[in-house]
């Protein structure tokens, strides 16, 4: 799977859940998901092009390369959440990235 075709699919599945989860009245839809787009834009390409790069030249095997670059987008995303006073900001970042982490080992999966 190609970059853009990756993003997107994170991009679809983490504004569905997250806009699903994320039940506060007072935050508009549209801030809901221009919200959860931006988080997934600063994580992404981190986690497909630098971690990926950090893989190869470390050495790390790829449980190791997921366990670094999927901790850094839980972590970045709830930092994030939390700077912008989003109500349970952690919870929002693992329900988000569980989801679209698990979609993609099985679409992985059925690839390789």
């Amino acid at each position: 799977m190609n970059w853009i075709t990756a993003f997107m699919l994170t991009q679809v599945i983490e504004i569905t859940v997250g806009t699903l989860f994320w039940r506060d009245p007072e935050v508009s839809q549209k801030k809901k998901i221009l919200t959860i787009f931006v988080a997934s834009l600063i994580t992404h390409p981190m986690v497909w092009f630098v971690f990926s790069d950090i893989r190869r030249d470390g050495g790390f095997s790829y449980n190791e390369y997921m366990l670094m670059a999927e901790s850094y987008a839980y972590g970045v995303e709830a930092w994030y959440y939390y700077i912008l006073k989003v109500k349970r900001p952690i919870l929002l970042s693992v329900i988000a990235n569980t989801c679209s982490f698990v979609t993609g080992l099985i679409i992985y999966s059925f690839i390789l």
